[in-house]
């Protein structure tokens, strides 16, 4: 199962148990609302975060792979004034 069908199961579940609390009275329509935006503002802090430490690790990876290239270009100019003669 993909996690497309996974997360549609687990709305149409939450629905679901949501209309029975608020219809046999376990839960009132004030707490229901403020659970409802508690519990989205610490999910979206999660992806968030989670964007934003993925991003980060692409830009450090990016800088890495351009210090690389820089450091063997630095090198085969040295290499090639020292000696003389091209490397490729």
């Amino acid at each position: 199962m993909d996690l497309r069908c996974a997360a549609l199961r687990a709305f149409a579940a939450n629905s679901l148990l949501t209309r029975q609390a608020l219809r046999t009275g376990e839960i009132d329509w004030p707490s229901f609302t403020l659970l409802g935006l508690a519990s989205g503002a610490v999910m979206l802090g999660v992806l968030t975060r989670m964007q934003g430490l993925r991003a980060s690790e692409r830009a450090q990876q990016q800088l890495g792979n351009q210090t690389g290239e820089q450091l063997d270009a630095y090198l085969c100019i040295a290499a090639k004034l020292e000696t003389g003669r091209d490397l490729q």
